[in-house]
């Protein structure tokens, strides 16, 4: 399987005055030394100003930006593996105010103009030593958007029958080859369904498919979906894994030439499979190689375990990232520092304890001992994992289960003496004499004042999550983060009525566009009711009061009520041992209470200090 997986384009936003940086390449070198066979390099501008959209993203309009990019194709070769240059335009350019259409209002001379901007780009591409191109065709992008029927409205040679739908496309190969040469590999990247009403669909994708196996095109990347059905082009949590392979198997019988397929393909096997079928030729992956680079090379070894394993959250590698660091993923905290963190033996070896076993602690404790300490790590449950092993489950979120198990994996791998099932007290901690010790113990439970808040029908959100029972009826959630709302959806999903009470406007700020927005259709179609802007007054037995907009009192007759109103730090284990501990660290929640990603930073970051 290893020549058979490409690493599918990723936007890393690691371009600075739209150079290559020395980030950049790395984050590039670790993915080609991981057993990637193909990778594809991010889509530069090719149209300044048009289709520019910040300094982060690359430009391949000039000749002045081809030094950068050779060094890049250089340093992917080195690595051990194949480069290929996204080519993209997007559907709407302009000012973000003032965004303008292009597949509508773009003139036949005009889309001429940019049939040749893309064959351009080609040329430069092959002289910066990529080994060939793709073209996006999807995602709802221009091409796609003149190929969709639900789209493209034109009444010119670019719109109506098929044929003049494809005419663009079609122009853009041409192009690509006469700039670039006819041996030059092109690959499509398609969305071979839209999956809107009167959208694009495989009948047509398949007629598209046969256009370009006759125009030579090297290769086709099925992938799926529009700008309003985004969920199919990169799968959420809630999507079943390799959702895209059976249409690509579609693909497939139309045409004789490699069909790569993406979406979710979670592991070795399913790949394997996929390959076995003959739904594919090619497997692409995009969110496995951020979180785990090695995936390949560990796939070809046959150390599935090993892969630390994308959990398909989308909350760091999606959007602006995280403040300060920009893309980067929840699993891994290496994504994007690959070239910065180094792990060093240390220069003495000391006895560490690590108090906590969510990700955090354990991130501390696996580092801590591949530097070459004698590690114990003490967690008061009875399993590692923190939050993230809870038994209780958002049930579309079953794929966050694979961070607590790498870690633990790994946690066992390196031979870390793990305790569970007790409280570490400061004087248990002292009695294991420790040079060094990391309280990872998590945040304390912030519970707001309102009257009645103690009452039997109220529980706090992460007794909820870790499976307390005794509760139903009508259901409040005082919160407006993700907690409250996956609470939301369970308790929906068994037919309870719902009442989300959120003190601001701008609910679910913890979570990126794309599962902001699938969360909140899955709740728009079932019985959950979301007040924001009020305030909880008071809570009685059967009945919250709460302030509305307006200021008016408003009474909710309930059965339970949740509240998920996020912890406070609380560094008190901490505090004790300061002084008679020679190195004291806090790390994760119990420092500054965030995301997992944050926690497990924070956890290698304590690692590499002690």
């Amino acid at each position: 399987m290893l020549n058979r997986v490409i690493m599918g384009v990723y936007p890393t936003h690691y371009a600075l005055d739209s150079q290559v940086t020395d980030r950049m390449a790395w984050f590039y070198r670790a993915r080609a030394r991981g057993g990637a066979s193909l990778i594809v390099v991010e889509g530069p501008c090719l149209d300044y100003p048009h289709d520019y959209s910040g300094e982060t993203q690359l430009r391949l309009d000039d000749d002045s930006f081809l030094p950068g990019l050779q060094r890049l194709t250089e340093t992917i070769h080195a690595g051990g593996a194949r480069a290929f240059l996204h080519l993209n335009y997007p559907a709407r350019t302009g000012p973000r105010e003032a965004r303008v259409s292009v597949h509508e209002h773009s003139s036949s001379v005009e889309l001429g103009r940019l049939v040749r901007k893309f064959g351009e780009a080609a040329g430069r591409a092959r002289e910066a030593g990529f080994d060939g191109v793709e073209v996006q065709a999807g995602w709802g992008e221009l091409i796609s958007r003149l190929l969709s029927p639900a789209y493209n409205h034109r009444p010119d040679e670019y719109g109506g029958p098929l044929y003049n739908r494809g005419r663009f496309l079609l122009q853009v190969i041409a192009a690509v080859q006469d700039k670039a040469g006819s041996d030059f590999p092109i690959q499509v990247k398609m969305s071979a369904r839209e999956f809107l009403p009167g959208g694009f669909e495989i009948e047509e994708a398949q007629a598209v498919a046969a256009m370009l196996e006759k125009a030579a095109v090297a290769s086709i990347l099925v992938s799926a979906g529009s700008a309003d059905t985004r969920r199919w082009s990169v799968p959420p949590q809630a999507v079943p894994p390799a959702v895209l392979a059976p249409i690509a198997a579609q693909i497939r019988e139309a045409v004789g030439i490699p069909i790569v397929t993406v979406g979710k393909i979670k592991n070795p096997d399913m790949a394997e499979a996929i390959l076995a079928a003959g739904q594919a030729d090619f497997i692409a992956l995009t969110r496995p190689f951020i979180t785990d680079p090695d995936w390949a090379k560990k796939a070809r070894k046959g150390r599935p375990q090993d892969i630390r394993g994308c959990i398909y959250c989308l909350q760091e590698c999606a959007g602006s990232g995280v403040p300060g660091l920009g893309r980067a993923c929840v699993a891994n905290p290496y994504t994007g520092q690959e070239g910065l963190i180094r792990i060093r033996k240390a220069r003495k070896k000391k006895r560490v304890v690590v108090v906590g076993g969510g990700p955090a602690g354990m991130q501390a404790a696996i580092t801590a001992a591949e530097r070459g300490h004698s590690v114990r790590l003490i967690e008061q449950a009875p399993r590692l994992g923190g939050v993230f092993s809870y038994p209780r489950i958002a049930g579309y979120k079953g794929d966050v289960v694979e961070l607590p198990r790498y870690l633990e994996h790994r946690v066992r791998q390196l031979g870390i003496d793990v305790t569970l099932g007790v409280r570490a007290t400061a004087a248990h901690v002292l009695a294991q004499e420790p040079d060094a010790v990391v309280v990872a113990t998590g945040s304390r439970r912030f519970i707001p004042p309102y009257p009645g808040i103690e009452g039997e029908n109220v529980i706090e959100g992460r007794d909820f999550w870790a499976g307390r029972d005794g509760f139903g009826g009508r259901v409040a959630i005082i919160g407006a983060g993700s907690v409250a709302f996956e609470a939301a959806d369970w308790f929906a999903d068994r037919g309870t009525e719902v009442t989300i009470l959120a003190r601001g406007a701008d609910y679910l700020k913890d979570m990126t566009e794309l599962p902001r927005k699938e969360l909140l259709d899955r709740l728009g179609t079932k019985r959950v009711r979301i007040l924001s802007k009020v305030q909880v007054v008071s809570i009685e037995p059967a009945l919250l009061v709460y302030r509305d907009e307006e200021g008016g009192e408003v009474s909710l007759a309930i059965d339970t009520i949740v509240v998920a109103a996020g912890g406070r730090r609380d560094p008190a284990l901490a505090e004790e041992l300061k002084g008679r501990v020679q190195e004291v660290y806090l790390a994760g929640d119990c420092d500054q209470p965030g995301t997992g990603g944050m926690a497990i930073r924070s956890g290698l970051g304590v690692g590499l200090r002690i």
